[in-house]
């Protein structure tokens, strides 16, 4: 029987005209924790630091207003960037802090890391989904012996795990290696109702932040046809996601009016992130009408908006099995109000999605 996990989620089609938005049932800001190994052995598997870009495009897409941290960790964790409340002041200090992630830590603690990072997380208010994301290439390694790193094990799964799933923070595990102990990672991840994901080659482990950000927040999105795009005067701010190959040709785009920009020469309005693997583009207040993106073709780029209508839901269950029933309610908001009117709703579609939990190799 098909299981699917942490990935069922509702969907709103709306169609107005020619255009169309894709909104996920709304929540609270996400709370979001992440480690990051910085052991020496990444000396081998992430030769290149592919983590710095990997984390930064992760800093990049995280909403304002919501709630983040970063922590590294070897024998210990350290906070790379203070949990606060995410602005842009958070996200250019994260970003300038990236470039501290390194290779040179000693063993690999995962049990310390995971308990740094649930002290003191007070409750939330009600509805906040709470996340973490723990990247290693390794297996608990204390540096002592096998019988205490044994004994670590066990406590995190006798003793943490149940802390987890009673707070309801969904873990997240990556496994950047073939060696790491990934029927550990699988039983956090799978009893938290997290995702566990192994990745053969770093230089994926933008795109594996990138979907496990898109897991771990709602995000709204508007189509992408070709080339083209539309934006409608409900849409405060976008974020274009751009996905590069080697070689790729210089990202271009171009507004309603006609106006062409690039990384080199675009507005005030607009933050242009680069990196040799992708392209965060955001822009504020953007001009409704049809916009195009020269750019190579990419399964994986994106349109992210904020926009003022809202999808709320009634609870969607993270894991079901094929052939499961159950009834979802919705209803739509704009600017806090129950969308009610007859001719509105006529344009809409819902749609419930749910993703398999299979998750290939990178």
């Amino acid at each position: 029987m098909n299981f699917y996990r942490a990935t069922s989620r509702l969907f709103l089609l709306l169609l107005l005209g020619f255009n169309c938005i894709e909104l996920a049932a709304s929540a609270p800001n996400p709370e979001l924790r992440v480690l990051i190994d910085v052991s020496g052995s990444m000396k081998q598997t992430d030769p290149k630091n592919q983590r710095v870009p990997a984390l930064r495009m992760l800093v990049g897409l995280i909403p304002n207003n919501s709630r983040a941290g970063i922590w590294v960790f070897d024998q210990r964790a350290r906070p790379l960037i203070p949990w606060d409340k995410v602005s842009d002041l958070w996200k250019k200090n994260a970003l300038a802090a990236s470039k501290n992630i390194h290779s040179r830590g000693q063993h690999t603690h995962i049990e310390q890391a995971l308990e740094t990072v649930i002290q003191e997380w007070a409750k939330p208010p009600p509805g906040t989904e709470r996340h973490v994301i723990i990247l290693t290439d390794g297996m608990i390694d204390i540096g002592r012996s096998t019988q205490e790193n044994h004994a670590s094990k066990v406590r995190l799964l006798a003793k943490l795990l149940p802390q987890f799933k009673s707070q309801n923070i969904k873990v997240h595990t990556v496994a950047l290696s073939a060696h790491a102990d990934h029927d550990l990672l699988k039983v956090v991840a799978t009893e938290t109702n997290g995702q566990y994901t192994q990745i053969l080659a770093a230089d994926n482990l933008h795109r594996v932040f990138f979907r496990l950000f898109e897991h771990s927040t709602r995000t709204d999105k508007v189509p992408l046809r070709g080339q083209s795009f539309a934006i409608d005067t409900s849409i405060t701010d976008m974020t274009v996601a751009v996905f590069k190959k080697p070689g790729a040709k210089p990202t271009r785009l171009k507004n309603p009016d006609n106006q062409e920009w690039s990384y080199e020469q675009h507005p005030k309005q607009v933050d242009w992130h680069q990196e040799a693997q992708y392209e965060l583009i955001t822009v504020r207040a953007p001009t409704p009408g049809e916009w195009t993106l020269n750019a190579d073709a990419d399964p994986d780029n994106r349109v992210m908006v904020l926009t003022n209508l809202k999808l709320k839901s009634s609870p969607v269950p993270s894991a079901v099995l094929s052939g499961e029933r159950f009834q979802v309610t919705a209803f739509l908001e704009q600017k806090d109000s129950k969308i009610v009117q007859r001719s509105f709703l006529q344009l809409v579609s819902f749609a419930l999605r749910a993703e398999g939990s299979n998750t290939p190799d990178w």
